[in-house]
């Protein structure tokens, strides 16, 4: 194509107003462009411009409109500030030099010497790629290791502050350097901790503390009421324990590292390296023979026996289940709200003098405040599922109406389904080309985990066409499914436990209840 532009990436982590900023490696990705191409003109470039983006993750919006440009065939040569401006991630780098590939696409680096016009520069491109990210996990590796040097030292290293303690900033003076370091320091809301680890060993249960609390209108730092976690959560943080002999003993006996010259009685502790990321979503906790506990810089509130104490008694409880309706015997919950409040209301089993189980819906607020700030009745749950289930059972429903929408809205679910499975396939195998085509510049040390990720591609691609050819095979028969689904709505009191909350929760998006009116609001 004759119209194809010339594209111009640039990007950088986070805004600072100086260094290579997105502005600066634009501006002389110009005046390279206006070296290599003296005659071009200024409606041939396109500029693309990511600032606040990490190079790890390719989902940064300029970065993305680049690529379906390239796919698009919109784009001839690409030119960045640098190889890492693009990615940081060997994979995505490989899929993006398929895509280039297959849509006859040329790169160049304004400040390396960087070019993919020839064999040879394609193959120096590809290791540049693979020792940049080898460099970047070396640095993360090293950023970790120092990061736990630095938590034996006890300094605070960053995150949400505790509740009672604010972030205060330090400079020291090392080395003839200064070096800038934090501590915690303790605020206002530090008698609210006190006030929780006396009122748990006076109540000794979490529910009864989170009532007392909710009546006193003690809120939390989010000046929301406390939670039975969140109180946990508080009454477990060694910060607010004191380094004293006691806590000393109790920790080393559980086989915890213990760092920290001076165990005083005076100073909180630091807990490093209990949790490890899975996926970047859930932590999940590591054995205690990793953790880190340090002194702190900060002051501890609460003496060793009494935190063992809270400990000991934490544990104990959490053998006792808290009573729980099961959700099956009542299909609406989740679904009620308070009309006096607009709280929750559970459902909760009671017998009656017949000895025979009836379910009951009750206002927690009303519950967890011991009826303080809420007063509500509680409300018979037969007599809602029954008002509920009649009023459904009584919906007209268009035939022809509920086939086209089944029909629009399989046909959608099941040709998106195809068509994001179909581009995963094309990826993948763009993927392994590129892969393959590049083994033979790759330094053999590094050709197993190569040949590792080839072997994952094509397992996934395995699992993707069973999905596809199982989405091609099936056939539905719309007028068989319209007539089901309405047949269970007419039949829904029929229905089993299970299969009638499906469909109730399908339908409805909240009911406002009170003791003699139900406000049901549909989807």
């Amino acid at each position: 194509m004759n119209d194809k532009k010339y594209a111009i990436y640039s990007r950088k982590s986070k805004y600072t107003g100086k260094g290579e900023s997105t502005t600066n490696q634009i501006e002389l990705c110009l005046t390279t462009l206006k070296n290599k191409f003296p005659d071009i003109k200024k409606d041939e470039i396109l500029i693309y411009e990511d600032e606040g983006f990490s190079g790890y993750s390719t989902n940064r919006p300029a970065f993305k409109k680049l690529l379906k440009d390239i796919e698009n065939n919109k784009i001839k040569i690409l030119l960045f500030y640098k190889l890492d401006r693009i990615s940081r991630n060997v994979n995505d780098f490989a899929r993006l030099m398929s895509l280039l590939e297959a849509h006859d696409v040329s790169f160049l680096s304004a400040t390396e010497n960087i070019e993919t016009l020839t064999p040879s520069g394609k193959a120096l491109t590809y290791m540049i790629s693979v020792f940049a990210e080898l460099e970047r996990n070396t640095i993360a590796e090293r950023i970790k290791d120092n990061m736990l040097e630095l938590a034996k030292s006890g300094v605070w290293l960053g995150g949400n502050t505790p509740t009672g303690y604010s972030s205060v900033e330090e400079i020291k003076l090392i080395n003839n350097k200064k070096k800038k370091t934090y501590c915690l320091k303790e605020n206002e809301d530090i008698e609210k901790v006190e006030l929780i680890f006396k009122n748990y060993l006076r109540l000794k249960s979490l529910t009864k503390l989170e009532t007392f609390l909710l009546n006193k209108n003690i809120l939390s730092i989010n000046l929301k009421p406390y939670t039975r976690f969140s109180l946990k959560n508080i009454l477990t943080n060694p910060v607010y324990v004191k380094s004293d002999k006691d806590i000393y003993n109790y920790y080393e006996n559980k086989g915890i590292n213990l760092y920290g010259g001076s165990w005083n009685g005076i100073n909180g502790l630091m807990v490093y390296n209990k949790t490890t990321n899975l996926n970047h979503k859930i932590l999940k906790r590591k054995k205690t023979e990793e953790w880190i506990i340090s002194v702190g810089k900060h002051k501890g509130i609460i003496d060793g026996k009494t935190f063992i104490n809270v400990a000991n008694l934490i544990e104990a409880n959490n053998n006792m289940r808290y009573r729980k309706t099961n959700s099956l015997r009542s299909p609406l919950s989740g679904l009620v709200k308070c009309a006096n409040c607009k709280s929750n209301m559970r459902p909760k089993i009671r017998k009656n003098k017949d000895n025979e189980i009836i379910t009951d819906y009750l206002c927690e607020l009303k519950e967890k405040s011991k009826k303080n700030l809420c007063d509500a009745k509680n409300i018979n749950g037969s007599i809602i599922e029954d008002t509920i289930i009649s009023n459904i059972m009584n919906f007209e429903i268009n035939m022809t109406i509920l086939f086209n929408k089944l029909k629009k809205t399989l046909k959608t679910d099941k040709n998106s389904e195809i068509k994001e499975i179909s581009y995963r396939i094309k990826k993948n195998n763009e993927t392994i080309k590129n892969l393959i085509d590049k083994i033979k510049y790759i330094d053999i040390s590094i050709i197993d985990d190569i040949n590792k990720e080839i072997k994952e591609l094509k397992e996934e691609n395995a699992m993707l066409n069973s999905r596809l050819n199982k989405l091609n095979a099936n056939s539905i028969d719309l007028k068989d499914l319209a007539n089901k689904t309405i047949k269970n709505y007419k039949n829904i009191n029929n229905l089993d436990n299970k299969t009638k909350k499906k469909y109730l929760h399908l339908l409805i998006k909240e009911i406002i209840a009170s003791n003699n009116k139900l406000i049901i609001n549909y989807k």
